[in-house]
């Protein structure tokens, strides 16, 4: 039987999958092991992803999840923020919302992979979703 929240959360992993890669790539760069990283997709107009990506924008700092999801909107995309966190983080993060998420998140994940959780149609979905190369010759 066809779940339309899970299509929903795997259409926005399809969509964003090349700034996933993106964001893993700037997350290992400045130290952070592939196997430490929980690379996450929020819907910014989701009741369970708009809060977490506007606390997790305000985090960062250099972020408005607001201002991202209209420019997202002009260009008719779901507006997402996209954000590879530690997985202790990544672990706290959805203690509460998606306990099942959190505990996958302690599992290990297949060589060659990374941990993503996508966030929307009210609800989380954790994935492994294999390592690209990035441009430039490189891998995350």
């Amino acid at each position: 039987m066809p779940n339309p929240d899970l299509d929903a959360r795997m259409h926005l992993l399809h969509h964003n999958r090349q700034a996933i890669m993106a964001m893993l790539a700037k997350s290992v760069a400045s130290g952070l092991a592939v196997d430490d990283t929980v690379a996450v997709v929020a819907d910014t107009t989701d009741s369970v992803g708009g809060p977490m990506a506007r606390a997790m924008a305000e985090k960062a700092g250099d972020l408005d999840a607001d201002a991202e999801a209209a420019r997202a909107r002009v260009r008719g995309e779901i507006p997402t923020l996209v954000a590879c966190v530690p997985m202790k983080l990544g672990i706290a993060l959805f203690a509460a919302s998606n306990p099942g998420v959190s505990a996958g998140l302690r599992r290990a994940m297949r060589p060659g992979h990374v941990r993503v959780v996508v966030v929307g149609a009210g609800g989380s979905t954790l994935l492994g979703v294999p390592v690209e190369t990035i441009g430039g010759g490189g891998s995350a």
